[in-house]
């Protein structure tokens, strides 16, 4: 793409080392560096910003130069990807990822892991009008990470998204907070026939320590949760225990009595 149509701001990803050229790299590791760098902004702003309008988010890949690997994005929110791209570049420069989500720390994982593969260096750059490098991963460079908790279990939620060559899927949890969850292309498939609607999905969960917020969950079942409208629900749940209480005639006695037990 040519320089001029580049927007004056944006961010960037630039690789540099010996041997480091577009037409030196595969062009699977280039797609994992995009992706890379997407779920590391994305999973931030949807952590920081709920209020964001998914469509939104938006990481718009707009130029590689020729002469290296330098990675150049740009969104529609810049006023929101900027400072949290300031933020990630700082906590690599400090070593320090304990305020990062676990999928941004698991996209910088990838960056590191290609830049010991390739012996090169990354720079973490913003550019609006003047280039700022705001941090550098070396092949030394090390994720130090906190304890997770972990654990099987299930959640419930709305399938916002689901694809990419490594199955994800977007699920939107029934307290507002968004989830990227790793899966298989059998699960996404049937995910895919869900989309906008709840559904349960059991897998392996991990939490935040301290807050015990749902940072990362690997999808392995959908369950035989169906959502449905209230009066069904009601209709089925008094086929299911009615003939427990169809001897009571005076319910507010009832629960008065129950009341009185505990």
């Amino acid at each position: 793409m040519n320089s001029s149509t580049i927007s004056k701001s944006f961010i960037e990803v630039s690789f540099s080392g010996e041997g480091i050229k577009p037409d030196s790299v595969k062009a699977s590791d280039i797609a994992d560096i995009l992706n890379a760098v997407e779920d590391m902004v994305e999973s931030q702003v949807f952590r920081d910003h709920p209020e964001i309008d998914k469509e939104q988010v938006i990481l718009g890949f707009v130029n590689i130069k020729s002469d290296s690997v330098d990675l150049q994005f740009v969104s529609p929110i810049q006023e929101i990807v900027f400072p949290i791209f300031r933020s990630i570049g700082q906590a690599v420069k400090t070593n320090d990822y304990k305020d990062l989500p676990t999928s941004s720390i698991d996209a910088l994982d990838t960056i590191v892991s290609f830049s010991r593969k390739k012996q090169c260096i990354a720079e973490f750059v913003t550019n609006n009008g003047h280039r700022e490098v705001l941090a550098t991963i070396t092949p030394k460079t090390t994720l130090e990470r906190r304890a997770r908790l972990s654990g099987e279990t299930t959640i419930y939620g709305q399938v916002v998204r689901v694809g990419g060559r490594d199955p994800r899927a977007m699920v939107e949890l029934l307290n507002g907070q968004t989830v990227f969850c790793d899966t298989n292309e059998a699960i996404a498939k049937k995910l895919g026939s869900r989309l906008y609607t709840i559904v349960g999905l059991f897998g392996m969960a991990r939490w935040d320590d301290e807050s015990l917020k749902l940072e990362q969950f690997t999808i392995k079942d959908i369950t035989p949760y169906e959502e449905l409208p209230l009066e069904d629900v009601m209709s089925q749940l008094a086929k299911a225990v009615g003939v427990y209480y169809r001897d009571v005639t005076d319910v507010e006695k009832y629960i008065s009595d129950i009341r009185g037990k505990v």
